[in-house]
C-alpha cells in the first residue's frame, strides 16, 4: 500500500521548510531525495502516494523525472515545483507528461496544504490485473 509524502529538491533548507509545513498540516512524509536519481530510488522502495518534485535538480531534472516516475508508478500523484514562474504557463504540457499540479516555489506554502489534500483524496489505487 503507498503511503506517504516524498520530498524532491536539491535544497536542503527547502525540504526542511516543506517537511515541516506538511506535518504541521497532519500529512505524512515518508521520505526526502536529493536530486533526480536519489527520487527515482526512494520512490521505489518508500511506494509514496504523492511526489513533491522539483523542476531543477542534478542529474535528472523534474520532467524527466516525473515522466519516467508515471511510466513505473502510474496511481502516484506528482507535484512539480518551480522558482520558474513561466512554466506555470505549461500546465497542459506538464498534465501530459503526467504531473498533476504545478506550484511556484515563492507562493507554494498559500495553497500547498490544499493542493496535496486534493490530490490525495482524488487517488484511485488501481485494482490489480489477474493473470
Amino acid at each position: 500500500m503507498p503511503n506517504g509524502i516524498l520530498i524532491a529538491d536539491d535544497s536542503g533548507l527547502f525540504r526542511k521548510a516543506v517537511r515541516a509545513y506538511l506535518t504541521q498540516n497532519n500529512f505524512e512524509v515518508c521520505g526526502e531525495a536529493i536530486d533526480g536519481n536519489d527520487v527515482l530510488e526512494k520512490a521505489n522502495n518508500l511506494q509514496p502516494r504523492l511526489i513533491l518534485l522539483d523542476l531543477r535538480m542534478p542529474h535528472r531534472n523534474g520532467v524527466e523525472v516525473a515522466s519516467l516516475l508515471r511510466a513505473r508508478m502510474p496511481t502516484v500523484r506528482i507535484v512539480l515545483l518551480t522558482m520558474y514562474e513561466e512554466v506555470l504557463s505549461y500546465k497542459a504540457l506538464m498534465t501530459a507528461i503526467g504531473i498533476d499540479d504545478i506550484l511556484a516555489k515563492p507562493d507554494c506554502f498559500k495553497g500547498l496544504a490544499a493542493c496535496v489534500q486534493r490530490l490525495l483524496d482524488s487517488q484511485q489505487v488501481l485494482p490489480e490485473k489477474e493473470s
